[in-house]
């Protein structure tokens, strides 16, 4: 039988080590980031023509009249609101189809807010009558649907990650039980994944704090490659994707078979 170090001054060095290697990770990720920035300040100061800035000028000019016309009728609504039975919603955020359109900073910050900070991202919301409104602002970035339980427990299965001080990336894939009980055991009574995925899905009284635990779900590209065939197939997707512009600000907000989504995605 194999007897456990139990030596302070071993223990001591462990530790010491552990530290100076998150240390390095984190400079890592710091150095990374800073190079993302100057590449995009580069791309920032690249010439344009005079159509291109007329361009991207309207553009951003009617993506604002969208969004402020979405915010006045969502306020003049406010107090003739009531209250409706909440479902659970999976929300994931497609390209940009406009080209010539930067995302707005009010639709970034709702990214944020969200966790969707990059493409082909999903996250689970519950639908109420505030979240609603805000998911109208980031509409033609994002398509949203009512998944499956069949769904929801395939996203765990494949896809779902918590967060992890000790891996590189910060994240480590929920894959064991034991991760489970050990994060809510003793608080919530979960001991295993599928307690996770009847939580959310039932949006149980723990919705909130589970589904902030689980990292946002990283799904896969549809299309793939520089081959002509995989240009025209992404081209394809685009259009399939692009959402017709409307100024109204009392339009809904268009659900999909977001389970086929997933399906193609995961």
């Amino acid at each position: 039988m194999a007897i456990l170090n139990s030596n302070p001054e071993v223990l001591l060095k462990k530790r010491k080590d552990a530290d100076r290697k998150r240390i390095q990770r984190q400079e890592k990720l710091r150095l990374e980031k800073e190079k993302q920035k100057k590449k995009a300040l580069v791309q920032k100061d690249k010439f344009l023509r005079a159509e291109k800035l007329a361009m991207k000028h309207k553009a951003a000019f009617i993506e604002r009249k969208r969004m402020d016309n979405i915010l006045k009728h969502e306020n003049r609504q406010i107090s003739q609101k009531k209250e409706t039975d909440t479902k659970l919603l999976f929300v994931i955020r497609i390209p940009n189809t406009n080209k010539h359109l930067s995302i707005p900073e009010k639709a970034r910050a709702v990214f944020q807010v969200l966790r969707l900070t990059e493409e082909n991202m999903g996250v689970f919301v519950k639908a109420t009558p505030t979240i609603m409104p805000v998911l109208k602002l980031v509409s033609p970035y994002i398509v949203v649907g009512k998944p499956s339980l069949a769904s929801v427990r395939q996203l765990f299965q494949k896809r779902a990650e918590v967060p992890d001080s000790e891996s590189e990336t910060g994240f480590t894939k929920l894959d064991n039980n034991q991760i489970v009980e050990d994060k809510f055991g003793d608080d919530l009574g979960f001991i295993c994944v599928e307690d996770l995925v009847h939580e959310i899905y039932s949006l149980g009284d723990n919705f909130k704090e589970v589904n902030q635990w689980i990292a946002p779900f990283k799904l896969v590209a549809p299309v793939q490659g520089w081959s002509p065939r995989a240009r025209l197939e992404k081209i394809q997707y685009e259009r399939d994707m692009s959402k017709p512009v409307t100024l109204a600000g009392h339009v809904s907000l268009e659900e999909i078979d977001i389970d086929k989504h997933i399906e193609e995605l995961n």
